[in-house]
């Protein structure tokens, strides 16, 4: 689109590529900062009339995605080796050199915090398949007028993380109860939903607590190397959220 973006805070919606890429397009294109909002046309059942969690499935307007930016697998100052206490690691340095590190800050929003700042942006209005849904304001490609104050606020730090074991027997022969790869999401019981992360929170949820509850032949056991400790924190899990 020929939109220059050298210093500017580039807003981008939730799309069809990874938000770890969204953000180094934007740095490539030499943008200093991104916001990633989720779209109410594709999570907020397109505007209007349309009711969002609680009364229905579709995340409300103060609703956030968040999510890694981490391009890479596993730790990443442990490439290519497993991370543990006393292993090697690379430095700071070392790690701000990789490409799958994200080197231009970023933060998630929700849509209505991005339909303010699509007010305030001007230049030519962007294609159709661009836009957004009903009552949402005229997208337009930028850059300016409108002035945004990106505060970013980053600590870094080492931490733990145990490894957790679910067992579920029953008299039946063993087989497959729960695929977080092929649950259904986004779908109502997760309300906005856009990861296999979303369907692990489905799975705790009270339908399928309820299931746990009212089948006495089948049993779940959480194990742990340390105990005791809180194994899942729904307030934690990188889910979208009121």
């Amino acid at each position: 689109m020929g939109v220059n973006m050298f210093g500017t805070v580039a807003l981008a919606k939730y799309g069809q590529i990874f938000r770890g890429d969204i953000v180094a397009n934007a740095y490539d294109a030499g943008a200093v900062g991104v916001l990633i909002y989720t779209d109410r046309k594709d999570y907020g059942g397109g505007g209007g009339s349309a009711k969002w969690f609680p009364d229905d499935k579709w995340m409300p307007p103060s609703g956030v995605q968040v999510g890694s930016v981490f391009r890479g697998t596993g730790d990443p100052t442990t490439p290519g080796w497993p991370s543990s206490r006393a292993c090697e690691r690379l430095s700071d340095d070392g790690v701000e050199q990789k490409d799958d590190v994200p080197h231009i800050p970023s933060l998630p929003v929700s849509w209505a915090n991005s339909d303010a700042i699509m007010r305030s942006i001007g230049g030519p209005v962007a294609s159709d398949d661009w836009q957004g849904g009903i009552d949402a304001p005229v997208y337009r490609v930028g850059p300016g007028p409108g002035i945004l104050e990106l505060s970013y606020m980053f600590m870094a730090f080492f931490t733990l993380t145990p490894n957790v074991h679910v067992l579920i027997t029953s008299r039946l022969s063993p087989q497959v109860l729960f695929d977080m790869k092929k649950l259904p999401v986004p779908s109502p019981e997760c309300f906005g939903g856009c990861s296999q992360i979303s369907a692990l929170e489905a799975l705790f949820s009270a339908q399928f607590m309820a299931f746990f509850t009212l089948t006495p032949n089948v049993h779940m056991l959480i194990t742990s190397r340390l105990s005791p400790q809180v194994l899942f924190d729904m307030r934690k899990l990188p889910v979208p959220s009121p």
